[in-house]
């Protein structure tokens, strides 16, 4: 009753807030123009609904500071003096054009073969009032040490850097109150290209923090000339946040922005060229106070699911808003363009991240209270495993929910039949072009019912069919093939199952139980998650294997008179995750929805996650991608 109370308390207050804010913005105009209001510009802060007073662009240098209240009130520009002037852009823009201002290092006379770009976060924030105001740290940039910046930068990575100023902001043109809008995108699109012809620059290396970082994210799909894009604290899915931020403050969102103005990186994902997009790498911090960190991740996994090679870093942002990871994203990209590898990249990133500023002292991370809420899983069973090695003795438990409860396996079990049906092979000097013939005994029901009695199937093809589509009828084969072999001399008189059995004791899985090759249900056929663990790492290392359980789909070929070509599709839900390095799932209906997956972290290393009874398909999704990020966000990844 009292959250019933509580609920109907929280709807009656915003419907107040929306009637006696609306009339505020409506009268507004009226007290202004009878005196009552007035935009001061003594004041270096604007009220919710004042009007602003656009100043003349200030051409300031060295050592002299920017003026916050260009910022609040916008600047504007005169074409005759932005084209005579030093380091200046003039493009065209809904307004006629802005004067847009950069502060190069580096870039040579002739041809420019990639030269990096930075945009920097918004300089303009919001209060609980809907006042708005310009933080400190803009007062206290020149024209001088962005330039000093961008020489630092561009001698540590060896190629052009130039710092972009966005529209209203460090010595730009144009209003900044219209950030997040295509009139910013655009504007900052046609100074690249302006860029791009004055300087005979052949690509870009686009670094964005925070506001920065959406501009960035925007324009992947409308540019072709990217070498590689890195995005810090980004806010890259718009309409989800704002849509959060409705209530934030005591004014309601739609009356201090018309977000239906925004883009949002995240609709932008399907105009990227297929197969053009340049590699994406996002930096985040999961505590993130400035902008939502599921904004970042929700992007990172769209942009997987489109196929755009994208890395997704958990860093560590100074306290206490854990937002400002500019110079982590600059470090990225110096050795991105010197052509590192993205383990290579994330491994740095990470080993700066050891320590991280706090509190006026050095703090080392492992040491921090990160007060993470472990989440809330609906499956019976559950645990996520740390690997740092190439071995199973280094491994760590890093999250668990009953790991040791006794669970239907269901077709987690074909992992367990395509390594033995590899050892076999293996022993018995088969390749895995190795020939088995369907037969009628071998017929299911359930999943993967896509071959015939009669029809042959290669030893590699039977593996892509147990592992993506889950076929019993091809793990029912498997079994049967082996077991003839096995039982004519070829296996000491023991037949699959029991090879089967084997191989789990020499893994240590010694809860798992298993009765048939599919892992159709059968009583007192079981495993637990900490076995499952062992089973899933075990197999990562049979490279028939690993090469298959991480694609989306693949192609197989039966015979019998003719060749018949078979589609296949993983049942995998997180198969596009952009974490995502192999795994499968297991399902027994009702109740039994399993999935054991291998998991890149943060580090470079592998994790190992099960779940094991979840409710539904959808619950076994959540599940495991609530673990991961729990895990992510709450354990020190830095190699020490």
């Amino acid at each position: 009753m009292k959250e019933v109370t509580a609920l109907l308390a929280k709807k009656a207050d915003r419907r107040w807030r929306l009637v006696k804010w609306g009339a505020v913005r409506a009268l507004y105009p009226l007290l202004a123009k009878i005196g009552l209001l007035r935009a001061d510009l003594l004041e270096d802060v604007l009220g919710p609904f004042q009007e602003q007073k656009p100043l003349p662009l200030v051409f300031n240098e060295g050592d002299v500071a920017f003026l916050p209240r260009t910022v609040l009130h916008g600047a504007i520009a005169d074409k005759v003096l932005c084209t005579a002037g030093r380091n200046l852009l003039w493009v065209s823009a809904e307004s006629g054009g802005e004067c847009i201002r950069y502060f190069p290092a580096g870039l040579a006379e002739g041809p420019n073969p990639l030269v990096m770009i930075y945009l920097a976060g918004d300089a303009m924030t919001r209060d609980h009032s809907g006042r708005r105001r310009i933080v400190s740290a803009y007062a206290e940039q020149t024209p001088a040490r962005l330039s000093a910046a961008m020489q630092a930068w561009s001698s540590e990575a060896g190629v052009p850097a130039i710092y972009l100023a966005r529209p209203g902001m460090y010595g730009s043109s144009g209003d900044h109150n219209r950030r997040r809008s295509f009139y910013e995108l655009n504007v900052i699109d046609a100074a690249i290209d302006e860029l791009r012809t004055k300087y005979s620059i052949k690509q870009f290396v686009l670094v964005g923090h925070s506001g920065g970082g959406q501009v960035v994210a925007g324009l992947i799909s409308e540019r072709s000339d990217l070498a590689g894009v890195v995005i810090s604290s980004g806010l890259l899915s718009v309409h989800q946040v704002v849509s959060s931020w409705e209530f934030k403050r005591e004014v309601p969102g739609r009356y201090l922005y018309d977000s239906t103005k925004y883009y949002d990186p995240l609709a932008m994902i399907a105009d990227i060229r297929k197969g053009g997009a340049p590699p994406v790498y996002i930096l985040s911090d999961p505590e993130d106070q400035a902008v939502p960190f599921y904004s970042q991740l929700r992007y990172a996994r769209r942009l997987r699911a489109a196929g755009v090679s994208v890395q997704h870093v958990f860093l560590h942002g100074p306290k206490p808003a854990h937002h400002l990871l500019g110079e982590q994203a600059k470090r990225a990209a110096v050795l991105l363009v010197n052509g590192r590898s993205a383990l290579d990249i994330r491994m740095d990133l990470q080993k700066a991240n050891v320590e991280v500023v706090g509190e006026g002292r050095r703090l080392k991370f492992n040491s921090l209270e990160r007060k993470i809420i472990p989440p809330l899983l609906s499956a019976k069973s559950a645990i996520c495993i740390g690997v740092r090695q190439e071995a199973r003795g280094n491994m760590s438990t890093l999250f668990s929910k009953s790991p040791d409860t006794l669970v239907p396996p269901a077709s987690l079990v074909k992992i367990l039949t395509a390594m033995v049906a590899i050892d076999c092979a293996v022993a018995m000097k088969f390749d895995l072009d190795h020939e088995m013939r369907v037969k009628p005994e071998d017929l299911s029901s359930g999943s993967g019912g896509n071959i015939l009695p009669g029809e042959a199937i290669t030893l590699r093809d039977a593996i892509v069919n147990l592992l993506l589509p889950s076929s019993n009828i091809t793990a029912n084969a498997v079994c049967r093939h082996f077991d003839n072999l096995l039982l004519d001399g070829k296996g000491g008189g023991k037949g699959f199952v029991d090879l089967i059995s084997d191989k789990l004791k020499s893994l240590g899985a010694l809860s798992t139980k298993v009765q048939n090759p599919s892992g159709i249900a059968s009583r007192g056929q079981v495993t637990t998650a900490r076995d499952m663990a062992a089973i899933v790492w075990a197999a990562s290392q049979y490279d028939a294997i690993s090469s298959v359980w991480s694609l989306p789909n693949a192609g197989i070929c039966v015979r019998d008179k003719t060749i018949r070509k078979i589609d296949v599709a993983s049942t995998v839900g997180i198969v596009r995750d952009y974490d995502f390095v192999g795994g499968k799932t297991g399902t027994l209906v009702p109740g039994v929805f399993n999935i054991a997956a291998i998991i890149l972290a943060p580090d470079g290393s592998r994790m190992v996650a099960v779940i094991l009874g979840a409710q539904s398909d959808s619950d076994r999704v959540a599940d495991i991608r609530d673990m991961v990020d729990y895990v992510k966000r709450s354990c020190a990844w830095s190699r020490q």
